[in-house]
């Protein structure tokens, strides 16, 4: 279908909870790999919609009040 104008309103509609329900019902694990958190906020989206979250950072690279900030 058709893009919508802000992509990150995919993550945060009904069907993409109805589809991690669906994927809960299939799999132990779940991983969904999203862009850095400063860039856009797609991981903030499904951050809200799932049991945990892995930060990953670069030592000595990343901002620590970025990192803060996530």
């Amino acid at each position: 279908g058709p893009l919508p104008p802000i992509p990150g309103q995919l993550l945060a509609s009904n069907k993409m909870e109805a589809i991690i329900a669906r994927l809960a019902e299939l799999a132990e694990i779940i991983i969904f790999d999203a862009p850095p958190l400063v860039t856009v906020n797609d991981a903030s989206l499904l951050a809200a919609k799932v049991d945990g979250v892995l930060l990953v950072v670069r030592a000595n690279a990343a901002k620590r009040d970025h990192v803060k900030a996530a």
